[in-house]
C-alpha cells in the first residue's frame, strides 16, 4: 500500500471495527450495511475516535460473500462477481469509500480467497485441495481481483482477511490477485486470524501481514500491549466499551 498509511519507522494501526461505530451513533448495524450515507457517518466516527493510520470503511467480512452467494458444487467453477454496484452492501461501501478517500486514507476489507471459498461452498476448507476445490479457489481469486479493482477505483486500499494461514499449494493459486495489486500499485494488508502466515510476503502485492496478537479481539479483558511491531489490526466489536477502547488506543499510540 502507499506510504501515506504506513508511518515511516513505526508500526501502523489499522483496527477492524464490527458494528462499533454504528452502536456509538445509536444506529442499526444491519441497516448501515446498505446505506452509504450512514456508512460515511460511522466511518468518520470510528476514524476520529481511533485515530487509525488506515480507517476501514467496512470491516464487514460478509460484504463480498453476500455479493456472490452460495453455490452448489456443480457451479463452483462458474463463480463470478458481476457488477459490484448491484450488490447493496458492496455498492454502499464503494460509494462511502469514494466520498471518504479524499479526506484520509481508507480501506475496505474483503474476504480472502479461502474465506470466500468456504462461504460459497458452505463447507470448511479441506487440508488438501482436490481438483474441484482448486477450481473453486481459482474462481474466488478472480472474484477478488474484480472486487479489489473496484476498491482501488474508489480510491481505497485493500485489506484481505483470511481465517487461517493459506497453505503453499493454496498460495500458488493467488497469483492473479497479486499481479493485479502489483499492476495497480496498491499492495494489500493481509490479516490472518489463525496460524503463522509464511509465504504471504509477495513483493509489490502485500504491504504487510497482521497475525497473532496483532489481530486479537479488543474487549474488557484485553490489556494494552507492551510492544507492537508491523501492523496492529485488532477486531473491535459492537459491544466494546468506548472508554476502554479509547484507553487502549492511547496506549497503542504511545508505543508507536
Amino acid at each position: 500500500m502507499h506510504a501515506e498509511w504506513i508511518p515511516s519507522g513505526r508500526p501502523a494501526f489499522v483496527p477492524r471495527c464490527r458494528g462499533f461505530g454504528a452502536r456509538l451513533l445509536g444506529l442499526d448495524a444491519a441497516a448501515v450495511r446498505t446505506d452509504s450515507q450512514e456508512l460515511i457517518r460511522v466511518t468518520r466516527q470510528e476514524r476520529d475516535l481511533l485515530r487509525a493510520d488506515l480507517t476501514l470503511v467496512s470491516a464487514d467480512r460478509f460484504v463480498l460473500p453476500d455479493a456472490v452467494g452460495t453455490r452448489p458444487r456443480a457451479d463452483w467453477a462458474a463463480l463470478e462477481l458481476g457488477d459490484p454496484t448491484a450488490a447493496p452492501a458492496f455498492d454502499a461501501v464503494l460509494k462511502a469509500a469514494t466520498a471518504l478517500a479524499p479526506e484520509s486514507p481508507v480501506g475496505v476489507l474483503l474476504a480472502g480467497p479461502l474465506a470466500l471459498a468456504s462461504f460459497v461452498s458452505g463447507e470448511g476448507i479441506p487440508d488438501s485441495l482436490d481438483a474441484e476445490w482448486e477450481e473453486l479457489v481459482d474462481a474466488c481469486v478472480i472474484v477478488l481481483c474484480d472486487a479489489a479493482a473496484a476498491v482501488v477505483d474508489a480510491g481505497a486500499h485493500v485489506v484481505i482477511e483470511e481465517p487461517a494461514a493459506p497453505s503453499a499449494a493454496a498460495l500458488e493459486l493467488y497469483s492473479p490477485l497479486w499481479n493485479l495489486l502489483r499492476h495497480r500499485r496498491r499492495p494489500a494488508l493481509v490479516v490472518v486470524l489463525d496460524g503463522h502466515p509464511s509465504g504471504l510476503q509477495a513483493d509489490g502485492a502485500v504491504a504487510a501481514v497482521a497475525h497473532g496478537a496483532a489481530v486479537a479481539r479488543w474487549d474488557a479483558s484485553v490489556e494494552a500491549p507492551s510492544a507492537i511491531s508491523g501492523v496492529a489490526s485488532p477486531e473491535i466489536c459492537a459491544d466494546a466499551s468506548p472508554e476502554h477502547t479509547q484507553a487502549l488506543v492511547q496506549k497503542v499510540q504511545a508505543l508507536r
